[in-house]
């Protein structure tokens, strides 16, 4: 991420303007070749600068130009500065930190976690005249992370906001460092300076400038990442900034409240004389909950006219409505906070009976009939006891069988690292190592995933580890990475895992380029099996990627590394986390998320396997957010997908987390039954009996298998791992609370 979230706000009277201003203008009779200083030092000017002189009082039809030297002679200049703006403004993209993640770059997409505690936040506002917060509020509004705030929210945000003061020559933001702060320009001018290259090939680029109005470095509120570029005050300056912290658990503070205001308010409303607890289970108030929007009728407003088609239940949220009927020659009655009306739309779409006026100012909750069956199924089926719920769904999908890889009792937990023989790395981690070892009992072989104590505690990552293993503890499944146990000792904590030797999903696809839909069909189905459990238990992964799918030996894909998977039962949950090509958007504007992000990350998924690269890829993290939250709909979908990979997409990367595709009334069933994956053999997968698309090569010792450690310790990189004094308690680790 870089510091250029916003394109350089541009001078007034760019040059367009002034080459229409020109024509009206007295012609210019002196031609010049190169552009004159006028009252700027040369190394303060942008190529834009240059350009401006060239044309701001130049004639659009050329007739200044007197012969073809002098043509040429601007020409070239022009050209040359034109060169040198692009130039500039491509190194501004490129230096950013670029952890995405090219299209066959063969490393690790690393994945990012920041924990934030709300709960304990307390709220830091800093003075400012309602003029300023006008402005503050015009410059943030348009931004893409803001959009889809209440206008509430922003005025609690911009009460967040402190000053600023900058000299001219001071440093804002310098290029490389990592930053947290948010910006906005009061008054005052900063250049925009990105440099490129590295020793005598180094050099320095004017991108252009900002000045009043302006606001730069919104990311900086998502996640850490070196700075794009260099931003210098070019005069005294007046900014207002936002920090990362302040931001995430402020809106976390207010989408926490605002969703469990509206559950507990919808919980006492009632629908044709029925409470909602009533009619509803739990889940379903939830979901209803998720899809209700809010509108605000100002008094003396029409909200429905009689006879007027409508679709729409309305909530009375605040105020009060009158209610008026032709055969009644007027008014007939009124209705107040926590009254519905419009009810008859969930049951069919009809014209309303009668006409609805706000008396008093009105603020609403509303539900339409299309969002209502999205997540509930139909009104009469709810009424008469047929509708099915989330929850009956989950505990449907709990009574499924498979034939598992192996059964709880078949877990080899009776070891000691003294009873395991040490072979080859087959991987290296931030924490570690992961070594190829066989219990010298009964020659069984295991992967043994071996995490320095000593980094841990430094990364301060030990409720992390502790999460991944208590997690692992509950899972059985074949398409799960299986854990037999977890050991210790004074320098590392071990977990001794099922050995799956095919290797990475995404080496295969690196080697390929891209799957034909069939590949992209089976590993998107191993997938979806693997979710299905672990949604079944309410847990949410959070980290899908084709790094994390591992083959078998027979080519089955196995959903490995549960660093961030998160139990959630009802309602949200607001960690920032996942790698960044895979990031939902409910993610990154910290509004809350529950498992709905593993759907948007099969549509991420599904998208890469079959493309080669995934869908908002960008060569660096300020382009890549933006993409994601702009959306689906701007992503040009390769013409090869077929209509069915293509539907399925976009109904996974729904931006609504609450519609999202496996998010809604029938759950992961829906995804199932969609056409793209018609035909397919869901219990030949479970048990085994498909041949896989992909046949990894696995040697037939499985013990040559890795790289070997070349007699080093095979534990202790040098300098030597130090002893930790931490020893968690591994029978009895739970869960600690997750904002």
């Amino acid at each position: 991420m870089g510091c250029i979230q916003s394109a350089p706000v541009a001078k007034p009277g760019g040059v367009s303007a002034a080459a229409e201003k020109a024509v009206k203008e007295t012609k210019s009779t002196s031609h010049q070749a190169a552009p004159q200083a006028q009252g700027r030092d040369d190394a303060e000017k942008t190529p834009f600068d240059y350009i401006e002189e060239l044309t701001i009082h130049k004639p659009v039809d050329a007739h200044d130009i007197v012969d073809e030297n002098s043509a040429r002679d601007e020409i070239i200049t022009i050209r040359r500065y034109a060169k040198q703006y692009l130039e500039g403004m491509s190194a501004l993209e490129e230096s950013s930190d670029d952890t995405g993640d090219g299209v066959f770059k063969e490393s690790h997409r690393g994945a990012l976690y920041d924990k934030q505690d709300f709960t304990k936040y307390k709220k830091e506002s800093y003075p400012k005249s309602d003029e300023v917060k006008a402005f503050i509020y015009d410059a943030i509004r348009p931004n893409a992370l803001f959009e889809n705030d209440e206008e509430a929210e922003l005025v609690e945000l911009i009460d967040l906001f402190k000053p600023v003061s900058k000299k001219k020559g001071q440093t804002v933001i310098k290029q490389g460092e990592k930053g947290d702060t948010f910006y906005v320009v009061q008054s005052g001018s900063l250049s925009i300076q990105v440099q490129s290259g590295k020793g005598k090939d180094t050099r320095v680029m004017n991108c252009g400038q900002y000045s009043k109005g302006a606001a730069f470095g919104e990311l900086a509120l998502i996640f850490d990442s070196p700075r794009a570029a260099t931003i210098t005050a070019t005069s005294t300056c007046q900014l207002w900034c936002l920090e990362r912290q302040a931001y995430r658990l402020r809106i976390g503070q207010l989408r926490y409240k605002e969703r469990e205001d509206k559950l507990n308010f919808i919980r006492g409303c009632n629908l044709r004389g029925r409470n909602f607890c009533g009619i509803f289970d739990a889940s379903q108030i939830e979901d209803l909950s998720c899809v209700v929007k809010t509108d605000k009728y100002k008094q003396g407003s029409v909200l429905m006219r009689e006879g007027e088609v409508s679709d729409t239940l309305y909530i009375i949220r605040s105020g009060t409505v009158e209610r008026f009927k032709r055969s009644h020659d007027g008014k007939i009655g009124s209705l107040n906070e926590g009254q519905t009306f419009g009810t008859n739309a969930l049951l069919r779409v009809m014209p309303s009976p009668e006409t609805y006026i706000a008396s008093t100012d009105v603020v609403v909750y509303y539900l339409t009939h299309h969002d209502f069956e999205t997540m509930c199924g139909t009104m009469q089926d709810v009424l008469d006891g047929r509708s099915i719920s989330r929850s009956v769904m989950r505990t449907s999908s709990s009574k499924h069988t498979y034939k598992t890889s192996m059964t709880m009792d078949q877990r080899y937990t009776n070891v000691t690292i003294a009873d395991l023989t040490f072979f080859n790395v087959l991987g290296r981690g931030a924490f570690g190592k992961v070594i190829l070892v066989q219990a010298k009992k009964n020659k069984k072989v295991f992967a043994l995933k071996a995490q320095s104590k000593h980094h841990i505690l430094k990364k301060g990552q030990t409720e992390h580890v502790l999460n991944e293993y208590r997690i692992m503890k509950k899972l059985d499944h074949p398409n799960l990475l299986n854990i037999h146990c977890a050991l210790q000792d004074d320098r590392y904590l071990f977990f001794l895992l099922d050995l799956h030797p095919g290797g990475e999903l995404m080496t295969y696809l690196l080697k390929r380029k891209r799957f034909d839909e069939p590949i992209t069909q089976f590993y998107a189905a191993s997938v979806l099996v693997a979710f299905e459990e672990l949604h079944m238990r309410m847990i949410a992964y959070r980290d899908l990627k084709p790094e994390n799918v591992v083959l078998d030996k027979n080519g089955f894909g196995v959903l490995v590394d549960f660093g961030l998977a998160k139990e959630i039962d009802e309602g949200h949950t607001y960690t920032f986390c996942g790698t960044p090509d895979y990031l939902a958007p409910e993610i990154i504007r910290g509004t809350g998320h529950d498992w709905a992000v593993d759907y948007w990350g099969l549509g991420v998924f599904l998208f890469e396997l079959t493309n080669g690269c995934a869908p908002f890829y960008a060569t660096n993290q300020s382009r890549r957010t933006r993409k994601i939250l702009k959306g689906y709909e701007f992503v040009d979908v390769p013409p090869h997908f077929s209509r069915g990979l293509k539907d399925l997409i976009a109904q996974l990367l729904e931006n609504n987390p609450a519609k999202r595709l496996g998010r809604t009334q029938f759950g992961i069933q829906d995804i199932k039954k969609h056409s793209f994956f018609e035909g397919f053999d869901w219990k030949g997968l479970l048990e085994h009996k498909m041949i896989p698309p992909i046949k990894p090569s696995v040697p037939d010792d499985i013990k040559t298998l890795g790289k070997p450690h070349l007699n080093e310790d095979i534990f202790a990189p040098t300098p030597q791992i130090p002893e930790a004094h931490w020893w968690p308690n591994l029978e009895t680790v739970e869960e600690e609370p997750d904002c």
